[in-house]
């Protein structure tokens, strides 16, 4: 068996450095580091699709795409070879968007674990590879789809046959670690681990051929031209350059000292720490995978001024518009901006105020939170670079906000400590009556329904544990034949005594889910066959009616979407009914009573920032 890993300088082959990622939908990366000669892979990338099993969110899509320059041969033995970088960007879907700010997550980073094998004429089933790569650290937008960049390095392989090769990924598992806003952590403290099932495109990242040797060197790149300068910086751009197996790098001298060294094809580079009011001539020559070095191009001669404040701003940006809008918050995107050096920040204008700032390098979008509900807005944004200038300001535009949640939601001040997450949410069911062949509604969705504030928390990745407390009595009006013929209306009002629970297992495809909570009956403003029924003030049940309810993985995907739960209870006896005629033996005997199915629909959970938190239908 002649394949060895290996790792430092003196190394030979190349490496697999793969994945990052997250969540719901976080991210992943992969990367591969290679030391002896390869050549470039096709700059389109590799797109991969991964299901992973997230807590809280459940299993989600997650879409990776891989863009390297690994090698397509290899040499056999051992030489100094620069490594080989793979980028990746995921996309984070928008529904692990919202499981992650409904656990109060504001960053994501982490790193990912790609379990991949490179099969070689002396491994045909393989030699193991399992790196880990760094995710980048990205903020999370209130809403909708991100995309989250990673990359890394690892050990590289050094083969002593020649042959044809491919790297293959075999397993995916994601640890992500979120942060609030204020940096401390989400009920995740020590991160998550978050296994990944590729589900479409093919598990090949690259195809490879071994060959014995390489002693040509590569062409010799274009001239150097400079595209920016200041008085202590050059930046400078060549034509590529060719090599019959790859170009790994370019290396830059002004005069005959090197003074720079790059990785991967691209073709620019920056000079940084020039020395003022001096002239500078610069040569680039191309190094391939096992060494060799191109001759140099044709010189360019650069004179830098003196070392004054870099004074051009950045272009105005594009037109921004809204992508997202929610109850106190607006996404936006816009035009890209150009500057001689680079834009280091967009800032968002709220009315001529500062309201946000986000990095250049990334994609031109941003958002503003803290506004208020059915608030129009108007913002502008304008691009600055590292030297302070600022470009002139887009053109505005204006957003109204929506609804968002209802006052209040999320307002729980005395939960359980631990239950750190907050929300609320609305639920809607029948209770069957089984004396009267008929069922009541429960916190009726067109009569002005209650909601109840939620907190919560996951635990081990694998348990949820919840309390809620609904704001208000539910209160329902409902019609019953009493005794078989008698048409009888009266409100059904449900008061909530003390904290309901929730808890749940994750099953792989949903959760088990029990949940409790205990109500006082009252009935009024009842009739019969039209006429108006004096109940009084104080009908209600004599002891609190118990409610317990589970709910199956096949009803109960994840918390935040909600699911329906399903129960029996038994309504105790009517106590205070009536008004100069005892009525309580007429409830109790037409109603109390036990094995009376109740079925309740939890619908998502809503915090203060969701666009509109509306209430459910009832599930019969």
């Amino acid at each position: 068996m002649n394949v060895r890993i290996i790792s430092g300088w003196r190394r030979a082959g190349w490496a697999l450095v793969a994945a990052a990622g997250l969540v719901c939908g976080l991210l992943a990366v992969v990367t591969v580091v290679s030391r002896p000669a390869p050549a470039a892979a096709a700059p389109e990338g590799v797109t991969m699709r991964f299901r992973c099993e997230f807590p809280l969110i459940g299993a989600q899509d997650l879409d990776i795409t891989i863009k390297t320059n690994m090698p397509k041969v290899a040499v056999v033995g051992e030489r100094p070879v620069p490594r080989i970088i793979f980028d990746t960007v995921s996309m984070i879907n928008d529904k692990t968007t919202n499981g992650l700010r409904t656990l109060d997550a504001a960053t994501l980073s982490g790193t990912a674990l790609a379990r991949s094998a490179a099969v070689t004429p002396e491994y045909p089933n393989g030699v193991s590879v399992a790196p880990r790569a760094e995710i980048a650290k990205s903020s999370i937008p209130p809403a909708g789809a991100f995309k989250v960049p990673a990359s890394g390095s690892t050990v590289g392989l050094a083969f002593e046959e020649p042959g044809a090769g491919r790297l293959v990924l075999r397993e995916l598992v994601l640890f992500p670690i979120l942060r609030k806003a204020d940096g401390s952590p989400t009920d995740f403290e020590d991160g998550l681990e978050v296994p990944c099932a590729r589900t479409s495109g093919s598990d090949l990242l690259a195809e490879f051929t071994i060959v014995a040797e390489d002693t040509q060197p590569p062409g010799t790149p274009g001239r150097p031209s400079v595209t920016a300068q200041t008085g202590t910086t050059a930046s400078l751009k060549w034509g590529a350059a060719s090599d019959d197996i790859g170009v790994s790098g370019y290396n830059v001298y002004d005069g005959t000292k090197k003074v720079l060294s790059t990785y991967g094809p691209d073709t620019t580079a920056t000079l940084t720490g020039l020395t003022p009011e001096s002239a500078h001539t610069f040569t680039v020559t191309a190094r391939d995978f096992y060494g060799n070095e191109s001759e140099p191009s044709d010189p360019v001669t650069v004179q830098l001024g003196p070392d004054v404040p870099e004074r051009v701003p950045p272009t105005t940006p594009g037109d921004p518009s809204a992508t997202h809008v929610g109850g106190i918050w607006v996404r936006l995107k816009w035009g890209a901006s150009t500057d001689n050096v680079g834009v280091a920040f967009y800032d968002i204008y709220n009315g001529g105020k500062l309201a946000a700032s986000f990095p250049g390098t990334g994609e031109p979008e941003g958002w503003v939170e803290g506004l208020q509900p059915l608030t129009s807005y108007t913002f502008a944004v304008r691009a600055r670079d590292a030297a302070g200038n600022v470009s002139p300001f887009s053109r505005p535009v204006t957003v109204r906000t929506l609804k968002g949640a209802p006052q209040g939601c999320g307002e729980y001040p005395d939960a359980p400590a631990d239950l750190a997450s907050r929300g609320c949410v609305y639920m809607s069911g029948f209770n069957n009556v089984q004396k009267l062949d008929g069922a009541a509604i429960v916190n009726d969705p067109r009569q002005g329904p209650a909601f109840a504030n939620v907190a919560f928390k996951t635990v081990e990745q694998k348990y949820v544990k919840a309390r809620f407390r609904f704001t208000r009595p539910l209160r329902s009006t409902t019609t019953f034949l009493t005794f078989g013929f008698m048409p009888t209306t009266a409100t059904m009002e449900l008061t909530q005594i003390g904290d309901g629970s929730l808890e749940g297992e994750y099953k792989g495809d949903g959760y088990d889910i029990k949940a409790s909570a205990t109500m006082r009956v009252r009935i009024y403003d009842a009739t019969a066959n039209g006429a108006p029924v004096n109940v009084g003030a104080r009908c209600q049940t004599g002891t609190p009616m118990k409610i317990g309810l589970t709910a199956s993985p096949a009803d109960y995907k994840d918390i935040l979407e909600g699911g329906v739960l399903k129960g029996t209870t038994a309504i105790p006896a009517f106590a205070g009914c009536g008004v100069g005629e005892d009525l309580d033996p007429l409830f109790t005997g037409a109603v109390s009573g036990s094995g009376n199915l109740i079925k309740i629909k939890q619908g998502p959970i809503c915090k203060k920032e969701t666009a509109e938190c509306l209430p459910v239908d009832p599930v019969r």
